[in-house]
C-alpha cells in the first residue's frame, strides 16, 4: 500500500465536530485578521466599518453556506466540488489560481508574523535578518505539516481557541475609543470585508468534508462567521499606541512579563495559519498531480510557500499574477453559486458550460483592468464579478426564453 493511499484512509477518519472544526478555520486567520479591523476603519472610519463588517460578514456566510451544502453530500475537497459543477478544465484552471494565491497567503501570513515578533522583541530587523527568521518559521511549518492534519488538527484547533481568549483579553484590557453617532454604512468597507474571506471560503470544502455531520457543518459555519465578526469588531475599539502593531502593545504595555508567552503565542497563530494554507493547497496539486497527497507532498508544498516568502514576494510581476489569482478565486466562488442555482433550474451540463464561460470572461476582465489600473483592487475586482454575473444571468434568460418558444411551438 502506498504513501498516498494510507494518508487518505487517514484522513478518512478525521471526524470533527461544529466547534473543533470551527475553531480550526477561525484559528487560520491569524495576525492579518486581528489587524483587519483596525485597518478597515483607518481607511473608512470605525462608525461606518461597524455596519458594513456585520454586513459583510452575513454575505460570507451565505456564500459559505451554500459553498459547503454543494459538496456535503459527497464529502469532496473544494476542487473536485469546482469540477462537480464547472468542469475538469475549469477545475484545473482554478487549482493553479489557487496555488498561486496560496503563495501569497503564505507570504503575507510570515510577514506579519515576523512584523510582530519584532515587535515584542523591540528589534530592528534588516532584511537579511528578516528573511532568515521568516524562513525558519516556513521551514518549522513545512516540518510540522507531514503529519498531516490528523496529526495537526489538535495544534490547529488549540490555536483558534487560543485566538479567541486573547482577542477577549484585548478587549478588555484596552483602551476603547469613543464612539459618535450617526452610525454610517460603507458599500466600499463591505467589498473588502468580503475580499478578505472569499477566496478562503471557496476553499470550505477541504476542510469541511472532515465534518461530523451536515448539522455540524452549519453551525461550524455559523460560529466560524460569529468568531471572525467578533474579531474584527473587537479590534475596532483598541485604541493603537503604534501605527503597525496594536496587538502586542497593550498587553506589554500590562504584564511586561507576558513577553516570552506572547512570542510563543504569535510563532502559535502563525504556524497554524501557515499549516491550513498548506492543506488548503494540498487539493489543487491533487487535482493536478495524480500521485500526490502523501506526507512528503505537505512539506514540498510548505518549502514551496517558503521560497516565494524568500526569493519572489518584491519582484513586481509576481505580484500582478497572484494579485490576478485572488481576483479569479474571488469571481469563482461567486459564478459557483450562480451555477449551482442554475443547475437546479436547468441540466447541469448547461450550466457549467455557462458558468465556466463567465468565469472566463470575469478572469479576462480582472486581467485587462489590473494591467490599466494596478492601484484601483477593489473596482477590478466588483467589476470582473459583476460582468461575469451579468453575462451568466442574460445567457441564461436568452436560452429559458428560447426554450420555452420550442416547447410550446413543438406541442402545436
Amino acid at each position: 500500500m502506498n504513501e498516498k493511499v494510507k494518508n487518505n484512509q487517514k484522513n478518512r477518519k478525521i471526524s470533527l465536530n461544529f466547534w473543533q472544526l470551527s475553531f480550526l478555520i477561525f484559528g487560520s486567520v491569524g495576525i492579518p485578521g486581528i489587524l483587519f479591523g483596525d485597518t478597515i476603519a483607518k481607511q473608512h472610519g470605525v462608525n461606518d466599518s461597524i455596519l458594513s463588517i456585520g454586513v459583510g460578514n452575513l454575505v460570507i456566510w451565505l456564500i459559505g453556506m451554500i459553498v459547503v451544502s454543494m459538496a456535503a453530500e459527497k464529502k469532496d475537497n473544494a476542487i473536485k466540488n469546482i469540477n462537480n459543477y464547472l468542469g475538469k478544465k475549469t477545475a484545473f484552471f482554478a487549482s493553479l489560481c489557487i496555488i498561486l494565491a496560496f503563495l501569497s497567503w503564505y507570504t503575507m501570513q510570515l510577514k506579519a508574523g515576523n512584523l510582530t515578533i519584532n515587535h515584542i522583541l523591540n528589534i530592528n530587523l534588516n532584511e537579511n535578518t528578516h528573511l532568515r527568521s521568516g524562513t525558519a518559521i516556513g521551514l518549522f511549518a513545512a516540518l510540522l505539516s507531514i503529519g498531516g492534519l490528523r496529526f495537526n488538527k489538535h495544534l490547529l484547533i488549540a490555536s483558534g481557541a487560543l485566538l479567541f481568549c486573547y482577542m477577549i483579553y484585548l478587549f478588555i484590557n484596552s483602551n476603547p475609543i469613543k464612539l459618535a453617532s450617526p452610525f454610517g454604512f460603507s458599500f466600499k468597507a463591505t467589498g473588502v470585508t468580503i475580499l478578505f474571506l472569499l477566496p478562503g471560503t471557496v476553499n470550505f470544502p477541504t476542510f469541511f468534508r472532515y465534518s461530523r455531520s451536515k448539522a455540524d457543518s452549519f453551525l461550524a459555519l455559523t460560529l466560524i462567521i460569529v468568531l471572525v465578526a467578533f474579531m474584527e469588531l473587537s479590534s475596532l475599539w483598541v485604541k493603537p499606541d503604534i501605527l503597525f502593531h496594536p496587538i502586542t502593545t497593550t498587553i506589554l504595555n500590562t504584564q511586561a512579563s507576558f513577553k516570552l508567552p506572547l512570542l510563543i503565542m504569535i510563532i502559535i497563530f502563525t504556524t497554524s495559519s501557515l499549516l491550513v494554507n498548506i492543506y488548503f493547497a494540498s487539493a489543487c496539486w491533487e487535482s493536478i498531480i495524480s500521485n500526490f497527497g502523501g506526507a512528503k507532498e505537505y512539506a514540498i508544498i510548505g518549502l514551496l510557500g517558503t521560497a516565494a516568502f524568500t526569493f519572489f514576494q518584491i519582484i513586481q510581476p509576481m505580484q500582478f499574477l497572484i494579485d490576478l489569482a485572488i481576483y479569479f478565486i474571488s469571481t469563482l466562488g461567486v459564478i459557483l453559486i450562480i451555477t449551482f442555482i442554475g443547475s437546479i433550474i436547468r441540466s447541469n451540463s448547461f450550466a457549467k458550460l455557462l458558468g465556466s464561460a463567465s468565469w472566463l470572461i470575469g478572469c479576462f476582465t480582472a486581467t485587462v483592468l489590473e494591467y490599466q489600473n494596478p492601484n484601483q483592487k477593489m473596482q477590478t475586482l466588483m467589476t470582473s464579478i459583476g460582468i461575469s454575473c451579468l453575462f451568466f444571468l442574460v445567457a441564461f434568460f436568452l436560452e429559458e426564453t428560447i426554450w420555452s418558444i420550442k416547447r410550446i411551438i413543438k406541442k402545436k
